[in-house]
Order: C-alpha cells, then sequence, then structure tokens
C-alpha cells in the first residue's frame, strides 16, 4: 500500500464522516425545527449536503466506472433533492397549511428599562399638544 492510497482513504474518511455529520444534523433539525416549513428546509439541505459529502468521499476510493455512476448518482440526487423539496412546501402552501407559531420581532417594544423618550404620532399631530418650537413664557 503506497502512500497515495493511504492519503485518499484519509480524504476519504473526512468527506465520509463530514457527510454523515450533515445528515445527522438534519435529523436532529428535523426533530427540532417548530413547523412543516422549517423541518422541510433542514431536511432539504442537509439531505443534498450529507448525500454530497458521502458520495465524494466514496469517489476517493473507487475504480473509474464506479466514479461515473457516483457522479451521475450525485448529480441525480442535487437535481432532484431541490425540485421535490420545492413541490413539497408548494403543494403544502397550496393546501393551506401555515406556519404555526411564526417567530415575529416587535421592533415597537422597548426593552424593560428602556424609557420612550420620543413622542408618538398621535401626540405630536394633537391639536392641543405643544410643537416644539415655541418659547416657555414668550
Amino acid at each position: 500500500m503506497s502512500v497515495l492510497h493511504t492519503v485518499l482513504e484519509v480524504i476519504a474518511a473526512i468527506f465520509v464522516l463530514g457527510g454523515a455529520l450533515f445528515s445527522v444534523i438534519g435529523g436532529i433539525g428535523l426533530i427540532r425545527m417548530p413547523d412543516f416549513y422549517s423541518r422541510c428546509h433542514a431536511g432539504g439541505i442537509t439531505d443534498s449536503a450529507g448525500a454530497a459529502g458521502i458520495l465524494v468521499g466514496l469517489l476517493f476510493v473507487s475504480d473509474l466506472v464506479v466514479a461515473i455512476k457516483l457522479v451521475t448518482v450525485l448529480a441525480f440526487l442535487w437535481l432532484s433533492s431541490v425540485a421535490s423539496t420545492h413541490a413539497l412546501v408548494k403543494a403544502a402552501y397550496a393546501r393551506g397549511v401555515r406556519v404555526e407559531k411564526p417567530r415575529v420581532k416587535d421592533w415597537t417594544s422597548f426593552p424593560s428599562g428602556v424609557v420612550e423618550s420620543t413622542p408618538s404620532p398621535d401626540e405630536v399631530n394633537s391639536p392641543g399638544a405643544p410643537s416644539g418650537d415655541e418659547e416657555d413664557g414668550a
């Protein structure tokens, strides 16, 4: 066994382990994400990345004929994974599946302990409110 084979096996192992890690992270994302759309995103992204890592790792230790087959599978997987995830999400949206608990940041509220110093638009535009350009006592 030559040094080249050893180096190729180490590179292959790194790619396979990276792909497996992406796949495990995707599985955890499927469990932890709050709604259908987030789960589809987590599954679709990590499915492509995980399988790509594993297949690229196998490319480093395969023969030419097997490598051509692996590249074909990889190309089909990249194209079909994106299209199937998009079709699944589009069909769910058309059927009325909505985001259960949308995370919306309320930018109009102030954190606790912070006092609002600017007047609201109602106070500025009300007829009895001072305009601010009048001097006191004049």
